[in-house]
Protein backbone atom coordinates (compact mmCIF):
# COMPACT_ATOMS: atom_id res chain seq x y z
CA UNK A 1 0.00 0.00 0.00
CA UNK A 2 1.37 3.05 -1.07
CA UNK A 3 1.96 5.94 1.62
CA UNK A 4 -0.37 8.75 1.85
CA UNK A 5 0.63 10.32 5.19
CA UNK A 6 1.72 14.23 4.85
CA UNK A 7 5.43 15.16 4.27
CA UNK A 8 7.74 16.88 6.05
CA UNK A 9 6.81 20.30 5.15
CA UNK A 10 3.18 19.86 5.48
CA UNK A 11 0.91 22.15 7.97
CA UNK A 12 0.23 20.72 11.09
CA UNK A 13 -3.61 20.97 10.30
CA UNK A 14 -2.76 18.98 7.17
CA UNK A 15 -1.04 16.15 9.40
CA UNK A 16 -3.87 16.50 12.42
CA UNK A 17 -6.74 15.93 9.09
CA UNK A 18 -4.54 12.85 8.46
CA UNK A 19 -4.37 11.23 11.36
CA UNK A 20 -8.24 11.85 11.72
CA UNK A 21 -8.80 9.99 8.69
CA UNK A 22 -6.67 7.08 9.88
CA UNK A 23 -8.38 6.70 13.24
CA UNK A 24 -11.77 4.80 13.60
CA UNK A 25 -13.51 3.51 16.62
CA UNK A 26 -11.92 0.66 16.58
CA UNK A 27 -8.30 1.89 16.43
CA UNK A 28 -8.82 4.40 19.24
CA UNK A 29 -10.29 1.74 21.41
CA UNK A 30 -7.62 -0.55 20.74
CA UNK A 31 -5.32 2.34 21.34
CA UNK A 32 -6.84 3.12 25.30
CA UNK A 33 -6.57 -0.39 26.22
CA UNK A 34 -2.69 -0.46 25.27
CA UNK A 35 -2.46 2.85 27.39
CA UNK A 36 -4.91 1.96 30.18
CA UNK A 37 -3.30 -2.03 30.50
CA UNK A 38 -0.07 -0.52 31.16
CA UNK A 39 -1.48 2.59 33.75
CA UNK A 40 -4.45 0.97 34.99
CA UNK A 41 -6.30 4.22 35.26
CA UNK A 42 -8.75 5.69 33.02
CA UNK A 43 -7.72 9.51 32.86
CA UNK A 44 -4.17 8.85 32.91
CA UNK A 45 -4.46 6.60 30.05
CA UNK A 46 -6.57 9.67 28.19
CA UNK A 47 -4.42 12.14 29.20
CA UNK A 48 -1.89 9.51 27.28
CA UNK A 49 -4.01 9.12 24.27
CA UNK A 50 -4.28 12.86 23.88
CA UNK A 51 -0.28 13.08 23.88
CA UNK A 52 -0.26 10.49 21.96
CA UNK A 53 -2.35 11.62 19.18
CA UNK A 54 -0.45 14.81 18.92
CA UNK A 55 3.12 12.87 18.71
CA UNK A 56 1.47 10.95 15.99
CA UNK A 57 -0.20 14.06 14.27
CA UNK A 58 3.66 15.81 14.85
CA UNK A 59 5.36 12.85 13.19
CA UNK A 60 3.34 10.99 10.52
CA UNK A 61 5.26 12.10 7.80
CA UNK A 62 7.87 9.58 9.67
CA UNK A 63 5.50 6.90 8.58
CA UNK A 64 6.89 4.75 6.10
CA UNK A 65 4.08 2.61 4.91
CA UNK A 66 0.22 3.40 6.07
CA UNK A 67 -0.55 -0.32 5.91
CA UNK A 68 1.62 -0.32 9.34
CA UNK A 69 -0.31 2.64 11.00
CA UNK A 70 -1.84 1.08 13.61
CA UNK A 71 1.61 -0.66 15.16
CA UNK A 72 3.19 2.78 14.75
CA UNK A 73 0.47 4.56 16.99
CA UNK A 74 0.59 1.30 19.20
CA UNK A 75 4.24 1.94 19.76
CA UNK A 76 3.68 5.73 20.17
CA UNK A 77 1.04 4.91 22.66
CA UNK A 78 3.22 2.31 24.62
CA UNK A 79 5.90 4.91 24.96
CA UNK A 80 4.18 7.44 25.98
CA UNK A 81 2.60 5.54 28.73
CA UNK A 82 5.60 3.85 29.98
CA UNK A 83 7.01 7.10 30.20
CA UNK A 84 4.23 8.70 32.11
CA UNK A 85 4.01 5.53 34.49
CA UNK A 86 7.40 6.16 34.92
CA UNK A 87 7.00 9.89 36.49
CA UNK A 88 4.34 9.08 39.27
CA UNK A 89 5.77 11.93 40.98
CA UNK A 90 5.74 14.23 38.75
CA UNK A 91 2.01 13.37 38.10
CA UNK A 92 1.19 13.58 41.91
CA UNK A 93 2.71 16.99 41.42
CA UNK A 94 0.63 18.25 38.64
CA UNK A 95 -1.98 16.93 40.74
CA UNK A 96 -0.72 19.01 43.76
CA UNK A 97 -0.50 22.27 41.21
CA UNK A 98 -4.03 22.01 39.70
CA UNK A 99 -5.65 21.37 43.34
CA UNK A 100 -3.45 24.60 44.45
CA UNK A 101 -5.95 26.27 41.67
CA UNK A 102 -8.54 24.88 43.54
CA UNK A 103 -9.61 23.24 39.85
CA UNK A 104 -9.88 19.46 41.42
CA UNK A 105 -10.01 20.36 45.08
CA UNK A 106 -11.59 17.95 46.73
CA UNK A 107 -10.49 16.73 50.69
CA UNK A 108 -12.58 15.75 52.77
CA UNK A 109 -9.85 14.57 55.28
CA UNK A 110 -8.68 17.01 57.67
CA UNK A 111 -5.20 16.22 58.12
CA UNK A 112 -4.93 15.74 53.93
CA UNK A 113 -6.55 19.34 54.37
CA UNK A 114 -3.79 20.30 56.10
CA UNK A 115 -1.46 18.72 53.96
CA UNK A 116 -2.79 20.38 51.21
CA UNK A 117 -2.73 23.96 52.23
CA UNK A 118 0.91 23.80 52.88
CA UNK A 119 2.02 22.02 49.76
CA UNK A 120 -0.13 24.53 47.99
CA UNK A 121 1.81 27.37 49.92
CA UNK A 122 4.71 26.16 48.98
CA UNK A 123 3.54 26.02 45.40
CA UNK A 124 2.84 28.95 45.17
CA UNK A 125 5.75 30.27 46.61
CA UNK A 126 8.19 28.08 44.11
CA UNK A 127 5.65 29.03 40.86
CA UNK A 128 6.07 32.45 41.28
CA UNK A 129 10.03 31.93 41.80
CA UNK A 130 9.98 30.53 38.18
CA UNK A 131 11.22 32.27 35.22
CA UNK A 132 8.73 32.93 32.07
CA UNK A 133 7.71 31.38 30.01
CA UNK A 134 8.12 27.88 32.53
CA UNK A 135 5.66 29.82 34.59
CA UNK A 136 3.01 30.50 32.12
CA UNK A 137 3.31 26.95 31.00
CA UNK A 138 2.88 25.67 34.31
CA UNK A 139 0.24 27.65 35.12
CA UNK A 140 -1.86 27.33 31.74
CA UNK A 141 -1.26 23.80 32.55
CA UNK A 142 -2.83 23.66 35.89
CA UNK A 143 -5.49 26.00 35.56
CA UNK A 144 -6.67 25.36 32.56
CA UNK A 145 -8.07 22.48 29.84
CA UNK A 146 -5.40 22.74 27.53
CA UNK A 147 -2.98 20.71 26.31
CA UNK A 148 0.53 21.15 26.05
CA UNK A 149 0.02 22.06 22.00
CA UNK A 150 -2.12 24.71 22.51
CA UNK A 151 -0.58 26.48 25.23
CA UNK A 152 2.52 26.41 22.68
CA UNK A 153 0.80 28.04 20.25
CA UNK A 154 -0.44 30.38 21.90
CA UNK A 155 2.36 31.23 23.90
CA UNK A 156 4.56 31.40 20.75
CA UNK A 157 6.40 28.57 21.12
CA UNK A 158 7.57 25.15 19.51
CA UNK A 159 5.75 22.00 20.94
CA UNK A 160 8.45 20.23 21.82
CA UNK A 161 10.31 22.97 23.58
CA UNK A 162 6.98 23.93 25.73
CA UNK A 163 6.63 20.13 26.51
CA UNK A 164 10.34 20.09 27.80
CA UNK A 165 10.24 23.14 29.49
CA UNK A 166 6.96 21.35 31.42
CA UNK A 167 8.84 18.40 32.19
CA UNK A 168 11.99 20.44 33.23
CA UNK A 169 9.76 22.67 35.56
CA UNK A 170 8.14 20.28 37.08
CA UNK A 171 11.34 18.13 37.77
CA UNK A 172 12.74 21.42 39.43
CA UNK A 173 9.88 22.48 41.41
CA UNK A 174 9.86 18.22 42.72
CA UNK A 175 13.95 19.27 43.32
CA UNK A 176 13.02 22.40 45.15
CA UNK A 177 10.20 20.91 47.52
CA UNK A 178 11.91 18.17 48.30
CA UNK A 179 14.70 20.31 49.47
CA UNK A 180 12.49 22.09 51.27
CA UNK A 181 11.27 18.87 53.26
CA UNK A 182 14.56 18.77 54.51
CA UNK A 183 15.44 21.36 55.47
CA UNK A 184 12.39 21.45 57.57
CA UNK A 185 12.92 17.86 58.92
CA UNK A 186 16.77 18.92 60.01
Amino acid sequence: MPNTSPDKNSTYEERWNWLEQQLDSTTINALYRVAYRILQNPQDAQDVLQESFIRGALNCWQLKDDSSFFAWMYTIVRREANHYKAKPSLRMLVEALREQTGRLYSATNPEKLIVNAELHQQLAREVERLKSPEREIVHLKATTDMNLLQIAQRLGLNYHTTRSKYTRTLKLLQKRLLEDKRHEES
